[in-house]
């Protein structure tokens, strides 16, 4: 048991090692990834400099330094940015391909980029020792002649040339570093700066310029030069060309050379690592190295790091070791060390630029930092003294800089230090940090910088240029080494300014326009020219007045409205309960308000006040501003001097007696300086900042507040914007909130919520006692009374306020910024205009009187007491008629109505569009825009990357697209931000617009965020976050996506569009693709199961189809195709369900610029567009083709690439003539098809001559047999067939139908010969072998080559059974309708068997498949074809399932070939399954309606034989011959078996009429009837030659004809031809029919013409005929014979005793 116990420990503790290491080793990499996620961000020196000295610190290094200028960006940026969409992923695209080229020609050379100046690079080469700078110089050189050489001239697709020129420079350099430890930055000291800059300066394009120090050092004689015009500096030409000389290094020399700089091996092939698109997060630091030579370290190269200076150093420092003597595994190790000292991340972090850092924080792509932005920029140059210290004067000047921008969002970018002085570049704007402000926080915190700074010692001048506008923003340079920078031309101006306008704040017009501050602030300057600008505008000089007056002193109160507050009901009435609470009993709750910037927080915070007032509390607000949070204690000090002047104390409470004695007794008088810090006007020193006076003073602050609020009573202390508030004054509120008579009412912003500034912030707004709650934009039906307020009119246009409400989605400042733009662009108007009722009750929206009433102190006492829900804005159309114009205006709340001169009229101030404005001419402004822009940068980076990926999709979109979109993204993450998305508003349930529609009161539907209004079941219950999401503004969702670059759009919309096609991905496996194409990727359905059915081999697949083919017999294989076949009943209805989703794959691959799947996509919606018989959209989709088929099809492509393209366009026509035909628009589908043909080189033939000649052709040719067996029995190997067989396949099958259609047989027979010939051999799908089997059939039985047809119709049954497994469901559709047609042909040509087993093998297969209307076209076939079986049953079976088909389906005459059945089987079998007047009421309803689902006359024509004949057996002569007349207008000419059999009892109707006028004797009725029995019996004779089906029933007519005209013998050996056909066709019903009469006949018959037995046992046994059937009891009709005709046939019959019928 020990034992046991100790390995079972022992494992336990292996366990415990292995899970510890495994945590390590995956933190470490974890924390690697972050290091190589960062290090290119940085130059090699900052990443392995000695971070952990105490800053600012310099150390010096022996370098070569090379300045990079490239002309042209700024030409660049502004054409790219002008061309919208596609600029700006061209833009850096091109800025990165050439850049990356340079820096992958310096980072080949050794060296490394120690900073991106915009469109400059700064280079560093550094070496060990000063003895090494020669050949350092020679690498150099040699690499900015290869630059030169493959970069001095960058031609770009826009044809801006880009161009280089190099200065040189070599010595000593010193790095400064500075900073804190929230951000550092570093700088490069040196003559060798200085020098570098000033080389560069002698430089032209295309130039390599040397200092006169750098070309001392180099070996001069290796290089062709000329001296500059200074007569020191030197351009270097070229490099001499080196003679030969045998050395066994100089392969090495070599490939040395060849590695150092190509165009090919250099950013080229760093683009294509990156794959599709370059990915700068990616990139990794071990992916890229670059070897250096043997022997020599790799100084200066980007990431492969100095090993043998700089991190020996810092480990020689740690370890005390000499670096010299640090080698092998003892040196690797301390590195190691040195950089686990470091702290690698940490430190790299504060120098990246926090925008850089969310995206790496949340691995994201860099790219998405790419775009073209709207931000300021602030250069600063500042002229130092020679004889200061500069690391420590660039601290103090880098501590003010930081300060300052830090506060107002500012970013600092570079700092440079050339011998022009030190210069800062700092941005506003950047994401993450937009705000609405940017410009005026530019311009005011440069005032104050210059003036802070100008106190400094040391400083000669202080000048700064700000500019406002779009700049390139993003991250630029190569995979291993790279910065986010910003170019364009405001960039360029903002240098400019600074250079030409010293010692001043200057800024261009774009910012003062943009700014918003006062023009007494500014003042106009002589504008200078400037290098490389045109057209600059006035330049102004911006100044503050009192720029010095302490912040302090100003009283911060909120804002007086003159307006009612409209809506926050929800607001108001929180606020009400919580004072309520409070005077009760004290336990209330306090209110933080949580919303974006222009919400209404501010507004809201001022009814506030009014409602304590009113409730009679004491208010003490106070509103912050963005200046106060760099003020220590400022909110303190502003609340408690308000507390101390309501409670009539005087500010300076050292000199109240009350007071101090009270603090004395409490023992707080040794804080007596505390109260002075508090009370003071002045600045804290920063030497009264440590914790014991920070703790004295809250103590203070608390308990003068207590005291305060004591003596007060219940108070509301309400402040506005407390983001804004300095962090020491957050732990005096949250003392403050403690108080039981104190009421907290705080607006702040989500920042402040999600990120709080300081622990008593975060215990604030997370304590039991707060109450957060978010603040949203008004509700859409309150815009026309905002709008309103803000214009003081009375009404606006109802096409404002639709454009107000689309642009603004509710929030107010969206509203005032809309109409201020508006109007200063004199889109509206404000008039004075006349009350006209009709235009204007039809045209304005007036909102009611109480909401754009102004308010009075009093007046707004009142209605802060009586606060009232906003209801629904009304408009004119809503006022009766009967009122007055007074009493209308009073309504309708009219406060700014005059007497007009005219009397009866009013005056009102009104808002219109101007003349020849409308709606449509309204676009959002810039500064929306900004807005917008402002509130994105607001989010957490996840959110931001969210917004705009979501930006691409179509709405509705699901939480599953969006985290498909994303790149890289953590699916924790994602779920969190889209919950807080969806919980702030900016995306909502798709299901909110329907609903917003259909409810009448606005108050039901103006709910919370978050709320999902889709339909839920009973199982789902609480709170389940909505999956169908939508943007609730689409200005937001227009403003993400404009923020993307075109390339990152296109790689989101593939990507959506790849989702939603793996969505449907099953549902597209019923997409018959075989229609269009044969190589296309199997679909699901067809992949299963060609998988299940594999095992087939030619030689079983050959087995089957001759077993089955020597059978001859269908119905015992049907299972084969039942179980084989991929048949899904449901496919229409899936298919369905593909339409709308194949516009959405469209739009996003039309998007994504992917033209090969955009084309599958349209083609593949048009194809199922015509399966489902939709041909207006099928023709619209496959018309939209032409767009990405003419990107596609150029013409300078390959020979065999445009044959391709030909065989493409020729199916798209192809598709469109079938739509046109399935139309019934023959002319267009022949022009279509024609084309197409042409494309495949097919020729129609133009003349009768020409079909005749191609007939004659085909018929020497032999017949095309399918057998896919040869006549020896081996197994016959087919060919594959090439995409223009199949599509010459399709086509000829297309045009066979439209043969077919036209009654064209020629050329139908020419066509199906061709198109059986094209496939005869080849392996092709299954579906273009049925189909030329169907229409050689076809063109068989049109020649009435019989018995070839029924070959190949059993050829084709057992082709489908042997390949079951390929049929889909149009496959098995086409094989039921041909055995359909063919069980009709079966019955046409007299063989009733085959006919039974075509028409059952259809039936079932319909049957199978739930197919409703191929159904009502089989079963009447194989109803007709067991009627001649005489099987009544299975024909009775079979109109039971038809009526209950008739059932489900809608329109006239639907059920009409049921009431022919019926009615059949009255009239010949006797069998009457429903009543006659039933079936009578049917077909009456459906001759009037002339629709059917065959053919429409010949059903018409059937139905009126029927009933004409029923009534001539009753009788009825002069309604039968009502019904008989029909025959006129449906008997069009059309033979088959169907208008036979109507024919023959049209035939049957003229006998028995015969028989009547022989029984009446009316000769000359006897002589017309008898001549046109004539005519019809020559003309039966003629059609059965081809239908010899009827021939029974025409027999059996014609053998009555002759008794009738007393021809018995005549009659006798028709009766017998009868019976013989009967027996040879199998016609059992016709036989039955024979016997009945001849029997009858023979018998001693009644002095009555007609069997009245039949029509009297039809009518009465309806409901027993089943039980008569089953007895055998027969109820045959006999045709009657007239009195004489049967008392001379009798004596005939006794007297020559006539031997009987063969009948049995």
């Amino acid at each position: 048991m020990e034992s046991e116990s100790r390995d079972s420990q022992r494992r336990a503790n292996f366990t415990d090692l292995a899970l510890t290491l495994f945590r390590k080793k995956h933190g470490r990499a974890e924390q690697n990834q972050k290091v190589q996620a960062l290090t290119p961000h940085v130059p090699g020196l900052v990443t392995f400099a000695d971070h952990t000295r105490a800053l600012p610190w310099s150390t010096e290094y022996h370098s070569v330094l090379m300045f990079a200028d490239i002309s042209g960006f700024t030409s660049l940026c502004e054409q790219y940015s002008a061309m919208e969409k596609s600029g700006i992923d061209e833009l850096t695209s091109t800025l990165n391909a050439y850049m990356g080229a340079i820096v992958d020609g310096i980072l080949s050379s050794d060296g490394d980029v120690l900073k991106y100046a915009g469109d400059a690079i700064l280079a560093l080469w550094r070496v060990n020792v000063e003895s090494e700078l020669p050949a350092a110089l020679d690498r150099v050189i040699q690499c900015c002649l290869d630059i030169q050489r493959h970069c001095g001239e960058w031609d770009t697709d826009i044809g801006v040339k880009l161009t280089v020129k190099m200065g040189i420079a070599a010595g000593d350099m010193t790095m400064t570093f500075l900073g804190n430890d929230e951000f550092r930055h570093y700088v490069e000291l040196g003559q060798v700066v200085s020098d570098v800059n000033k080389a560069e300066s002698f430089c032209k394009s295309g130039y390599v310029v040397m200092s006169p120090s750098a070309w001392e050092l180099c070996n001069c004689g290796r290089y062709e030069y000329e001296v500059m015009e200074d007569g020191a500096h030197i351009r270097v030409l070229e490099m001499k060309p080196e003679p030969v000389v045998a050395r066994t290094s100089s392969s090495e020399v070599v490939k040395h050379r060849e590695r150092r700089f190509s165009l090919t091996d250099g950013a080229p092939h760093f683009m294509q690592s990156q794959g599709r698109r370059m990915s700068l997060a990616t990139s990794t630091v071990h992916e890229d190295n670059v070897s250096s030579p043997p022997g020599r370290p790799l100084v200066g190269t980007r990431n492969s790091l100095d090993l043998e200076d700089t991190v020996a150093e810092a480990s020689a420092r740690k370890t005390g070791f000499s670096s010299k003597t640090m080698t092998g595994v003892l040196k690797l190790r301390n590195v190691v060390q040195t950089v686990k000292a470091m702290r690698l991340e940490e430190t790299l972090r504060l120098y990246v630029l926090s925008p850089v850092l969310k995206k790496i924080d949340d691995n994201q792509p860099l790219e998405f930092l790419s775009e073209m932005r709207q931000v300021s920029i602030v250069f600063m140059n500042l002229v130092l003294d020679d004889n200061v210290n500069s690391t420590e004067q660039l601290q103090k000047i880098f501590d003010v800089v930081f300060s300052h921008i830090k506060v107002v969002h500012g970013s600092l970018n570079k700092i440079f230090l050339f011998d022009k002085g030190c210069t800062f570049l700092v941005i506003f704007g950047l994401p993450g940090f937009k705000h609405e402000r940017d410009c005026a926080h530019a311009l005011e915190n440069s005032v104050k910088m210059k003036t802070v700074i100008d106190k400094l010692p040391g400083i000669q001048r202080v000048s700064i240029g700000v500019t406002t506008g779009t700049t390139f923003c993003g991250v630029i340079g190569h995979a291993r080494r790279h910065e986010y920078s910003v170019i364009g031309r405001k960039v360029n101006m903002a240098a400019r300014l600074m250079m030409q306008y010293p010692n001043k704040v200057t800024c261009d017009d774009d910012t003062f326009q943009s700014c918003r501050l006062p023009p007494e602030n500014f003042v106009v300057l002589v504008t200078k020219r400037m290098k490389g600008l045109q057209n600059i505008g006035l330049i102004r000089e911006f100044s503050l007045p009192d720029v010095n007056k302490d912040s302090s002193g100003i009283e911060n109160s909120l804002p007086y409205f003159e307006y009612p507050l409209l809506g926050r009901n929800e607001e108001k009435n929180m606020f009400l309960g919580e004072i309520h609470n409070l005077l009760d009993n004290g336990k209330h709750r306090h209110l933080v308000f949580v919303g974006s910037a222009g919400m209404g927080k501010t507004r809201l915070l001022d009814a506030l006040c009014y409602i304590a007032a009113q409730e009679n509390l004491k208010v003490i607000s106070c509103s912050l501003n963005l200046l106060n949070v760099n003020t220590a204690y400022f909110l303190a000090r502003h609340l408690l001097r308000m507390l101390l002047s309501s409670c009539g104390y005087s500010q300076e409470v050292e000199k109240e007696p009350a007071v101090l004695e009270t603090m004395r007794l409490c023992g707080m008088d040794q804080h007596i300086a505390a109260v002075v810090d508090l009370l003071s006007t002045k600045p804290i020193p920063p030497s009264h900042m440590n914790q014991a006076s920070v703790t004295a003073r809250t103590q203070v602050f608390e308990f003068l507040t207590h005291m305060c609020l004591d003596s007060m009573g219940p108070t509301a202390v309400i402040v506005d914007d407390m983001h804004f508030s300095d962090k020491e004054s957050w732990s005096c509120v949250k003392a403050l909130s403690e108080h039981p008579h104190c009421l907290l009412a705080l607006a702040t912003r989500p920042n402040a919520i999600e990120n709080p500034p300081c622990p008593e912030a975060y215990s604030l707004f997370n304590v039991k006692t707060s109450i957060v709650t978010d603040v949203y934009g008004l509700d859409l039906s309150l815009v026309s009374a905002l709008a309103c307020q803000v214009l003081e009119v009375v009404s606006i246009p109802k096409d404002l306020d639709n454009v107000l409400r689309d642009m603004s989605q509710g929030v107010p400042s969206w509203v005032e910024q809309l109409l201020r733009d508006m109007y200063d662009k004199r889109q509206i108007l404000i008039r004075y205009t006349d009350l006209v009722p009709t235009t204007f009750r039809a045209s304005v929206v007036v909102p009611k009187q109480t909401f754009i009433t102004k308010l009075t102190n009093i007046g707004k006492a009142t209605e802060r007491r009586r606060p009232r829900t906003a209801r629904r804005f009304s408009d004119i159309d809503s006022i009766t008629p009967e009122a007055s114009p007074e009493a209308m205006l009073a309504d309708l709340g009219f406060k700014f109505t005059t007497q007009s001169k005219v009397r009866g009229t009013f005056e009102l101030r009104t808002c219109v569009m101007a003349p020849g404005k409308t709606a449509e001419d309204i676009q959002v402004p810039g500064a929306m825009k900004d807005l917008v822009v402002a509130r994105i940068d607001s989010m957490r980076a996840t959110e931001q990357l969210i917004v705009k990926c979501a930006a691409v999709l179509e709405p509705p979109f699901t939480r599953q697209s969006v985290e498909e979109v994303l790149p890289q993204a953590n699916t924790f993450k994602v779920s969190t931000s889209l919950k807080r998305l969806y919980e702030n508003g900016t995306f909502t349930c798709s299901s909110v617009s329907s609903r917003l529609s259909s409810s009448r009161r606005r108050e039901d539907v103006g709910r919370a965020r978050g709320e999902c209004c889709c339909p839920r079941g009973d199982h789902e219950e609480g709170e389940v976050m909505c999956n169908s999401l939508m943007f609730r503004h689409k200005l937001l969702k227009d403003t993400a996506q404009e923020m993307l670059m075109g390339k990152q759009k296109q790689h989101l919309h593939l990507k959506a569009a790849e989702f939603i096609a793996r969505g449907v991905k099953d549902i597209r496996g019923n997409v018959p693709y075989q229609l269009f194409v044969q190589n296309r990727k199997e679909s699901e359905a067809e992949k299963i199961h060609t998988h299940e059915e594999n095992a087939l081999t030619d030689e079983e697949t050959s087995k089957r189809f001759r077993t089955i083919l020597k059978s001859g017999e269908m119905l015992p294989h049907l299972h084969l195709i039942l179980e084989g076949a991929v048949i899904d009943k449901r496919r229409n209805s899936l298919l369905e369900q593909l339409l709308p989703v194949y516009d959405r794959m469209a739009f996003h691959y039309n998007a994504a610029d992917d033209m090969y799947s955009l084309l599958d996509t349209q083609t593949e919606a048009g194809l199922v567009c015509i399966v489902l018989k939709r041909n207006g959209q099928a023709m619209s989709w496959l018309e939209e083709t032409t767009i990405p088929f003419r990107k596609l099809a150029v013409s300078n492509q390959p020979s065999e690439v445009v044959r391709k393209y030909k065989n493409i366009q020729a199916g798209l026509k192809r598709l469109i003539g079938k739509s046109f035909l399935q139309l019934g628009q023959l002319p267009e589908a022949r022009q279509y098809l024609t084309e197409a043909a042409g494309l495949l080189d097919m020729t129609e033939p133009s003349s009768k001559t020409d079909t005749r000649f191609q007939m004659f052709k085909l018929r020497l040719s032999p017949f095309p047999r399918f057998i896919y067996f040869t006549k020896g029995g081996s197994v016959r190997h087919l060919k594959p067939a090439s995409r223009r067989t199949v599509e010459r396949g399709h086509l000829l099958g297309d045009l066979c139908r439209l043969h077919k259609e036209q009654g064209n047989k020629d050329l139908l027979i020419l066509d199906a010969w061709r198109h059986s010939a094209n496939i005869v051999g080849r392996e092709v799908h299954i579906h273009q072998v049925l189909e030329s089997y169907i229409h050689i059939i076809q063109a068989c039985r049109t020649r009435g080559w019989s018995s070839r047809a029924h070959r190949l119709e059993s050829e084709l049954y057992a082709t489908c059974c042997a390949r079951s497994h390929e049929l889909l469901y149009d496959d098995v559709k086409a094989l039921a309708t041909t055995l359909g047609e063919g069980a009709l042909h079966c019955l046409s040509a007299g063989n009733v068997a085959q006919a039974t087993d075509r028409g059952e093998v259809a039936a079932k297969i319909v049957g199978h498949m739930s197919h409703t209307r191929l159904t009502v076209r089989i079963y009447p076939i194989l109803a007709m074809a067991y009627l001649a079986a005489n099987r009544p049953q299975d024909c009775q079976d079979l109109l039971d399932k038809l009526n209950e088909i008739y059932a489900d389906l809608e329109g006239w005459g639907v059920d009409t070939w049921g009431t022919i059945l019926a009615l059949e089987l009255m009239i010949s079998p006797g069998i009457p399954t429903q009543t006659f007047f039933m079936c009578l009421q049917k077909a009456s309803v459906y001759l009037k309606n002339y629709d059917a689902v065959i053919d429409g006359s010949v059903a018409r024509y059937y139905i009126a034989m029927c009933i004409a004949v029923w009534y001539s057996r009753r009788g009825q002569w002069q309604t039968a011959q009502g019904w008989f007349d029909y025959w006129e207008h449906y008997d069009l000419g059309e033979h088959n078996y169907i208008t036979l059999s109507a024919r023959c009892k049209k035939v049957e109707c003229m006998l028995l009429a015969m028989c009547r006028a022989i029984q009446r004797g009316t000769d000359r009725a006897y002589d017309r009837i008898k001549t046109d029995v004539v005519k019809e019996f020559y003309s039966l004779k003629k059609l059965l030659k081809k239908s010899p089906g009827l021939k029974p029933r025409a027999y059996h007519l014609r053998a009555y004809f002759s008794l009738l005209l007393g021809k018995v013998t005549s009659a006798r050996s028709y009766l017998i031809a009868c019976v013989q056909q009967c027996k040879k066709q199998g016609n059992l019903l016709e036989f039955w029919l024979v016997r009945h009469d001849w029997r009858q006949w023979s018998k001693q018959m009644s002095t009555n013409s007609l069997d009245t037995t039949w029509v009297d046992s039809v009518d009465e046994h309806f409901l027993d005929w089943r039980l008569r059937l089953t007895r055998g009891e027969e109820v045959l009709y006999t045709l009657p014979l007239p009195q004489e005709r049967v008392v001379r046939r009798n004596r005939w019959w006794r007297s020559n005793k006539i031997k009987p019928l063969p009948l049995e």
